[in-house]
């Protein structure tokens, strides 16, 4: 997959879309995204290095459907990281599963054989109770 495929997949979405959200849910949950610009603006801040080192990992506990993991991945493979490298320092956890389940979908990009490293670093969790081992023993 091209890079110009991949950016499609990852950003060619509306704000909060994938998952069905009544004013019920957003309320009982205090689901409100952070929108695109605003973080890339925030990640604009970061050290640009830290997205070119394949060591480097990126955790959001309340990453809803992807979006700051989805600007850490493309970030990380503009400089040059591969995709598969780049997928597995990537770490969520979030309390709805359908979000998890739309995150795991936009992080992939069609890569379903890497389906395996989503379903260990994206999980299902309270990430007030979790215990971050992303071992694939809290698979969803």
């Amino acid at each position: 997959m091209d890079l110009n495929k991949i950016h499609s997949h990852l950003f060619d979405r509306e704000y909060m879309s994938g998952v069905e959200r009544d004013q019920t849910r957003i309320k009982s949950t205090g689901e409100v995204f952070t929108p695109n610009h605003v973080v890339k603006t925030l990640l604009d801040d970061v050290p640009q290095e830290l997205f070119s080192d394949p060591t480097k990992t990126a955790i959001d506990p309340a990453c809803g459907d992807g979006q700051w993991l989805a600007e850490i991945l493309w970030r990380k493979l503009q400089a040059g990281i591969d995709f598969k490298t780049a997928l597995s320092s990537i770490y969520g956890v979030d309390i709805m599963e359908d979000n998890v389940i739309e995150c795991r979908r936009r992080l992939l990009c069609g890569r379903n054989d890497l389906k395996h490293i989503v379903e260990c670093n994206i999980v299902h969790r309270n990430s007030l109770e979790y215990d971050y081992s992303f071992n694939g023993t809290n698979m969803t």
